[in-house]
């Protein structure tokens, strides 16, 4: 197997043709290990940062150890290739505990997802549009109320039957009208400094066509949950 190198934030990740999971920075290497001797891998997900840590443990010198702590942001293409790639690099005694990747074995199964919006300049995600809502309902009697009603809602619930898209109001649609859809990924930045992509989907359903945002953690679950349904990007 050659050399796979994956950018994780700050770290630069690799799985080698030895046999070796590698963490380091340019040229420095923080840390490494046989990937037969990889004990554990933790994978877990901050959806209100929208961001995934992933932690591994090897057995080193009879001693468990662990490698250089790993994140990335939501939307890292990287992240997810190089969790695929370390699954299928780990031996069998390997214990895997992944809450990001979603399990789609019963796609009848109620799943949430945050929602993002707009607070007027472009796309934010769940928290941000709330926060808006609050500190203008601290302000003013009349957002207060709006606060209050929102705080629940910015969500997409899906199951067996179909979809419901809860901002200000509901909609709903049933996966017998989802034909297909479109995913835009949008890169925001700020003074600068790149922050976290949002996905903007649009589902396509013959009469109309929702359109929403999501961070990159639930954007690429609800990703993988069209996939796995047979929907096609059009």
């Amino acid at each position: 197997m050659p050399d796979r190198q994956f950018k994780l934030r700050m770290y630069e990740v690799a799985l080698t043709a030895d046999g070796r999971i590698t963490v380091g920075v340019g040229k420095r290497v923080l840390s490494e290990a046989p990937l037969a001797e990889v004990a554990t891998v933790h994978v877990t997900a901050n959806t209100l940062f929208d961001t995934v840590s992933c932690a591994i443990t090897y057995r080193g010198g009879g001693k468990e150890k662990k490698l250089t702590p790993l994140s990335a942001k939501g939307g890292n293409p990287d992240l997810q290739a190089f969790l695929d790639a370390l699954r299928e690099a780990l031996p069998e005694s390997a214990r895997v505990d992944d809450e990001v990747t979603p399990d789609l074995s019963d796609l009848s199964t109620e799943r949430v997802y945050a929602l993002g919006g707009s607070t007027g300049f472009m796309p934010q995600p769940r928290w941000a549009v709330l926060f808006m809502w609050w500190v203008l309902g601290a302000c003013t009697c009349i957002a207060l109320p709006v606060a209050i009603y929102l705080t629940p809602r910015y969500r997409l619930r899906s199951d067996g039957q179909g979809v419901e898209i809860r901002r200000f109001g509901t909609e709903n649609e049933p996966w017998s009208d989802v034909t297909g859809y479109r995913l835009t990924r949008i890169q925001r930045r700020q003074n600068g400094m790149s922050m976290n992509a949002l996905y903007q989907f649009e589902l396509l359903c013959g009469g109309s066509t929702p359109k929403f945002v999501m961070g990159g953690v639930d954007g690429g679950r609800f990703l993988a949950e069209l996939k796995a349904r047979g929907l096609q990007a059009a």
